[in-house]
């Protein structure tokens, strides 16, 4: 039978529960759970964000991952490039570099055209 663990919460609140699971909990969660109810009534409950702080986003739109484009060509070896979908699908291949690098210079709507225009010939 497993060893049995009890965690305790910031808010009073406690957990029994197999000691793996529970150690695991505390590691991950060490702000929130601690191992004795001592601890758990001695920290200090994470303030609430003020209106200024809530009206901030966490991650700065300049720094959040960008957005793979729609379309776009690159290189896939022995001087030939492809259009790629942005789920990496190949779309349309033997592009020269020149062709390559004017694709995508094209906006979203022209490259959208281009390969629909050039597929059917």
């Amino acid at each position: 039978m497993p060893n049995k663990m009890t965690i305790y919460r910031i808010g009073g609140e406690s957990a029994e529960m197999d000691a793996i699971d529970a150690r695991r909990t505390l590691q991950s969660h060490a702000n929130e759970w601690f191992s004795t109810a001592a601890d758990a009534k001695a920290a200090k409950p994470k303030p609430a964000p003020t209106p200024a702080q809530a009206a901030v986003p966490e991650v700065a739109p300049s720094l959040a991952p960008a957005e793979k484009p729609a379309l776009e060509a690159k290189h896939r070896g022995k001087g030939s490039y492809s259009v790629l979908d942005a789920s990496g699908a190949e779309v349309m291949e033997g592009l020269s570099k020149e062709d390559a690098e004017a694709f995508n210079a094209m906006t979203a709507d022209e490259k959208a055209e281009y390969v629909k225009t050039e597929n059917k010939s």
